[in-house]
């Protein structure tokens, strides 16, 4: 791989940094989220201020390391970008650091500077169909479906998507078929519940029938151990541990599946 030049690396920082703020990360979001990213806590490890560290990061990092980070990053701007200030709002970088990115073959596709999803054809009606136990409403899920929803996601929700009077098997049949994927929030509340294990084998069948992923588990107060020992056929699908608090953590990680699968 060619490597990046000081142009592109400062086009890079230049970017991203806007005095010491990187886009709308606190410190624990943005050492998350760079973990995920390429493995590394950039202000654990530069013990800096988010700027700072991404700046560090990117005059002695290697290119494949830069690129894997900015183009996690440029999805991110890309979903949250109309709730930013207005100074982190900006047009004609943000095209030529894309044009950095699709030179070094990181994106396949471009995707749309004002949303974060392209049209196709062939896309299901809801991005993600959202099983529960009613009592993990509440909890967790409430939250863990606004956050999906302030992104632009299009969710099937059971409070959102039965209306008074509707047949609760047809419109649940009909929400598990024209969704892109499953979230599964596993919990001691979900564990023998008819309806939910009824969602959680149906989103299963798919995932065998597709041979693509659809069934994406989140792990609620339970572990890995519990959900497996219930659902042996789960043993080998990668699990998720939800937390009250980490929505934002969780919708991120869904947007970049999701992105992926559409373009």
């Amino acid at each position: 791989m060619i490597e990046l030049d000081n142009r592109q690396k400062y086009l890079i920082k230049k970017f991203f940094n806007t005095g010491g703020w990187v886009l709308d990360f606190s410190t624990s979001s943005f050492d998350s989220f760079t973990y995920q990213s390429i493995g590394i806590k950039l202000c654990e490890k530069y013990i800096a201020s988010k700027g700072r560290s991404l700046e560090s990061f990117i005059d002695e990092s290697g290119t494949q390391n830069i690129i894997r980070l900015t183009e996690d990053l440029i999805e991110h701007y890309e979903i949250i970008k109309e709730k930013l200030q207005p100074e982190m709002i900006k047009n004609e970088q943000y095209l030529k650091v894309k044009d950095i990115l699709k030179r070094y073959d990181v994106l396949s596709t471009k995707v749309n500077d004002d949303v974060f999803v392209s049209s196709l054809v062939d896309r299901k009606k809801y991005d993600v169909f959202v099983s529960h136990a009613t009592k993990d409403k509440l909890v967790a899920v409430n939250d863990l479906r606004n956050e999906l929803s302030s992104m632009g996601v299009e969710v099937w929700y059971d409070s959102d998507s039965i209306d008074w009077g509707d047949s609760l098997t047809k419109k649940i049949d009909e929400g598990l078929l024209n969704c892109e994927f499953g979230m599964v929030v596993l919990s001691k509340d979900f564990f023998d519940r008819p309806w939910c294990e009824k969602e959680l084998k149906s989103l299963a069948e798919r995932n065998n029938r597709e041979s693509k992923k659809v069934l994406l588990p989140l792990l609620l107060n339970v572990s890995i151990s519990e959900v497996t020992e219930k659902y042996p056929f789960l043993d080998d699908v990668k699990m998720i541990e939800y937390k009250k608090g980490n929505e934002k953590d969780v919708a991120l990680l869904f947007a970049k599946v999701l992105i992926k699968r559409l373009k």
